[in-house]
């Protein structure tokens, strides 16, 4: 997908780059025309300035043959004035006189041919000069256009690498919001799938307790049927405890009574005093002794049922906390279950999120729009969310390890119960 983003960029900058060189050429062939143009007045500015450079030496010519006709003008008038002040008034020879008007005349046709030339030069030379002003004109004005068209394509040049470069600098900071966008998504995958291990291990670890659950509810049922047969071999022993002292009452005064009527008889046949002494402290001895032992064994009965009687005591106690402990264990468990289902559901959306996010980047960076305070932000509070939900799941963890810690010490507990119920039944 980033290939395929950055080979579209490449195409636009190449297309770009395209246009500009297009413009640029067509800039380059409208300075070449305007060069041509200025070659084609240079060249014919050049023709004109050698027409007049001819016509100039043409009336400089002309202007020459003038003064001269007019020289030659004044020479004969010259000459003229002079026969008539050499020739009396009287003798004037009227031969030479039209001889020398006659070349007068011809003297002024010519120059007046001369003049007409002249004229006709000198507005050649005008139409010449106003051309020339004219191609001087059109040659600063071509020269001016190509100057701005110049400094057009020049600026138009200026801006087409500045665009270029700008272009570049785009270029390179999509790449970099690309890299660190690539990274932040590299570090989420991996949140991701350290977040997955660890509800991986939460579903163990729930499995987990509820096996150690049903082994303590099982314990809990094999406490109460301990109980229950304690209860019944007490009641078992108190009734053959009351058994025996009805049997030692019962004995005693069969005993009593065999020792009176022995008595009675010793002293129907025996008169003697010291046989009825005799028999009296060996009576007496037995009786204390047989008290003795009826103390003792009363004694020890009474200590036995004080001693089931604290032990069935703390085994009720044992079983209620035991069964508070798995009833506070169920609901902890059904709460963490929820909270895991929960967190499950805040991933799954956090990676639609995600996914939405990339989503938007790629539709972005195919419009070639930079949008890294968005991704900044975006990438920001998505890391913000995901150690939030970390957090929460090392939270969750250590509690589940303390109820672990907790369900090890109650097993122990049990264990020795068992075994000291054991022992006193067996005792």
């Amino acid at each position: 997908m980033q290939s395929l983003i950055e080979e579209q960029q490449l195409h636009q900058y190449e297309h770009a780059a395209g246009q500009c060189v297009n413009e640029l050429q067509q800039a380059q062939l409208q300075l070449e025309s305007l060069q041509n143009q200025i070659h084609e007045s240079e060249s014919s500015n050049k023709e004109l300035q050698e027409k007049l450079c001819e016509m100039e030496s043409e009336l400089q010519s002309i202007r020459q043959a003038a003064q001269n006709q007019e020289r030659t003008i004044q020479n004969l008038t010259d000459s003229l004035r002079t026969k008539d002040t050499e020739t009396p008034e009287g003798a004037v020879d009227s031969g030479s006189v039209l001889g020398s008007q006659s070349s007068l005349f011809s003297c002024q046709l010519e120059l007046e041919a001369s003049q007409r030339t002249h004229r006709l030069t000198q507005r050649r030379l005008e139409d010449l000069m106003r051309e020339r002003e004219r191609l001087q004109i059109d040659l600063q004005e071509a020269l001016q256009h190509k100057d701005v068209s110049h400094k057009h394509n020049q600026r138009s040049i200026d801006e087409k690498f500045l665009c270029l470069e700008e272009k570049d600098g785009e270029e390179r900071q999509l790449q970099l919001v690309l890299r660190e966008k690539d990274r932040d998504l590299e570090r989420l995958r991996c949140i991701l799938s350290n977040n997955n291990d660890t509800i991986t291990g939460l579903d163990a670890l729930v499995r987990s307790k509820d096996l150690d659950l049903e082994r303590t509810q099982e314990a809990c049922r094999k406490l109460e049927w301990m109980k229950q047969q304690s209860d019944e071999k007490h009641a078992l022993a108190v009734q053959e405890r009351d058994g025996i002292i009805h049997q030692l009452q019962k004995a005693l005064r069969s005993h009593s009574r065999e020792s009176e009527e022995l008595r009675s008889v010793l002293l129907r046949e025996v008169s003697a005093a010291d046989m009825l002494q005799e028999l009296q402290s060996h009576l007496s001895m037995k009786e204390r002794l047989f008290q003795e032992v009826i103390s003792d064994r009363s004694h020890q009965a009474q200590e036995h049922h004080r001693q089931l009687t604290e032990l069935l005591h703390t085994i009720s106690s044992r079983d209620q906390d035991m069964k508070d402990y798995s009833q506070r264990s169920g609901r902890v468990i059904s709460e963490r279950s929820g909270q895991l289902q929960e967190l499950r559901s805040q991933l799954s959306s956090r990676e639609q999120e995600l996914n939405d996010v990339n989503r938007q980047r790629e539709t972005d960076m195919s419009n070639s729009t930079p949008v890294p305070a968005q991704a900044m932000c975006t990438s920001s509070s998505g890391d913000l969310d995901v150690q939030a939900i970390r957090d929460e799941l090392q939270l969750t963890l250590k509690k589940h390890r303390e109820t672990e810690v907790k369900h090890t010490h109650t097993h122990i507990i049990i264990y020795i119960m068992y075994t000291h119920v054991d022992h006193v039944i067996f005792t």
